[in-house]
């Protein structure tokens, strides 16, 4: 088929793991979880997100609970997972870290390398975070040694100085290799140490803001992609129900999220190609 004297490949009607390879320009965003803030659901994990490239490169934004074993499915080696992109350190975002770097650190053999926020003092920041995280995991480490490879039991954390963001300076590179460049830029969401991320590459653009309250500056920075992925809450009363919280307790966890007229703002100003919202429960 043809869109405007723009040949469009055909693609099969279902997704099989393995079985379609990328063309050398083409980038696929597969949704490990959608679910969250809530307990997740066994059909629906939490927050995360896996981009593959036709370069070859692989990057995971955000790693919920229940990610990693959708990542596993995908049937990629684990010596090819090794670039973690975190957005913030809520655990519905991170918390499935245990399992991306013991399941897959047995085979990948190199370190799992991890971008996040810094925070308001050092404790605050990703590099604590996954000093914390291998530290937690130490007799785990030392019971595999002269057992399985260990060089997959190190943790490499990039953290994004947070202080460094300013009008001047709304966004920072943090990854430029293999012609592939993703910036942070920070978002409104509870304390300081939220951010989004747009990733560019051979004129494609993904953008991802995970939580966030609406503003303005989040659909300026992500103006021009091809993907928009951003959250999407329900009404304080439902998310209360799905939760089991107090409806004043629910109310005050929507203060911090975005509502369903709020993200068709975002997107009217932001006018991605394609905008998906995430981040919300399917069913009971």
């Amino acid at each position: 088929p043809k869109v405007e004297g723009v040949s469009l490949k055909v693609y099969p009607e279902h997704y099989v793991p393995g079985k379609e390879r990328l063309a050398e320009n083409e980038m696929r965003i597969t949704v490990l979880g959608s679910g969250g803030p809530a307990p997740i659901r066994r059909a629906q994990a939490a927050s995360g997100f896996l981009v593959e490239l036709g370069n070859g490169d692989n990057f995971i934004f955000d790693n919920g609970p229940g990610t990693t074993a959708n990542l596993f499915s995908l049937g990629i080696h684990p010596a090819l997972l090794d670039k973690l992109f975190i957005t913030h350190l809520h655990l519905d975002h991170c918390g499935d870290i245990f399992a991306l770097f013991d399941a897959m650190g047995w085979a990948r053999n190199t370190p799992l390398h991890v971008w996040g926020p810094s925070g308001y003092t050092p404790e605050l920041g990703t590099a604590a975070f996954t000093k914390n995280v291998r530290k937690a995991a130490e007799w785990h480490v030392q019971s595999k040694q002269n057992v399985l490879p260990t060089g997959g039991t190190k943790i490499v954390p990039h953290e994004v100085d947070i202080s460094k963001f300013s009008p001047d300076n709304p966004r920072q590179l943090v990854y430029d290799e293999n012609e592939v460049k993703i910036y942070a830029f920070p978002v409104v969401h509870t304390i300081a140490g939220a951010m989004g991320y747009r990733l560019e590459w051979k004129g494609l653009v993904m953008a991802y803001t995970a939580d966030s309250e609406p503003s303005t500056f989040e659909a300026e920075q992500s103006k021009g992609a091809d993907v928009f992925i951003h959250e999407i809450m329900p009404s304080s009363e439902e998310f209360a129900l799905h939760a089991k919280m107090p409806l004043e307790n629910a109310e005050s966890v929507m203060n911090e999220h975005t509502t369903p007229a709020e993200l068709g703002r975002i997107f009217s100003i932001a006018k991605p190609r394609l905008g998906v919202g995430s981040h919300f429960v399917l069913g009971d």
